[in-house]
């Protein structure tokens, strides 16, 4: 009996959000990026052979429907600080990887810095890198707090 479950697709997502707590504005930002009715299951960084990268899904996701997803997200109440959160998608002939990273930095800096880490990944499992896929977002901390995430969801 096999009990491996490999899904075949990985939505890519960002969203930021503002809240009286680091937990409301982070799951404002989970809102923005269309995940916050979402049970999420962290997993590691992995992208299975034959899995196909999306920018939209086929089906509808349900409310309270359970996802592995990687994810990064940052929470801030400093006025004025810029906040960002990105993932980064690195392919190779076989299979892939996910690396993340979020802080207070810009979303060129998140970007650059995910994509850094996504490629010594690939290259450390000896994989020849054929593209990399990112999402990304930035905001600028007003009153609240503020928060930004960055997901990949594994879809069937």
């Amino acid at each position: 009996m096999q009990l491996t479950k490999v899904y075949s697709e990985i939505l890519l997502v960002s969203g930021k959000g503002f809240g009286n707590t680091e937990l409301s504005a982070f799951d404002s930002a989970l809102r923005d990026a269309g995940i916050g009715n979402l049970n999420l299951v962290r997993v590691s960084s992995i992208v299975p052979r034959g899995c196909r990268i999306v920018e939209k899904l086929n089906r509808p996701l349900i409310e309270g429907e359970i996802l592995p997803c990687v994810y990064t997200h940052y929470e801030s109440n400093r006025k004025g600080e810029v906040i960002s959160s990105a993932i980064s998608v690195a392919l190779g002939p076989e299979y892939g990887v996910i690396a993340e990273y979020s802080g207070p930095t810009s979303k060129k800096d998140s970007e650059r810095i995910s994509e850094e880490i996504a490629i010594e990944m690939i290259e450390g499992r000896g994989l020849d890198l054929e593209r990399i896929m990112k999402t990304s977002v930035e905001l600028r901390v007003s009153d609240n707090f503020g928060s930004v995430v960055s997901a990949a969801l594994f879809v069937r």
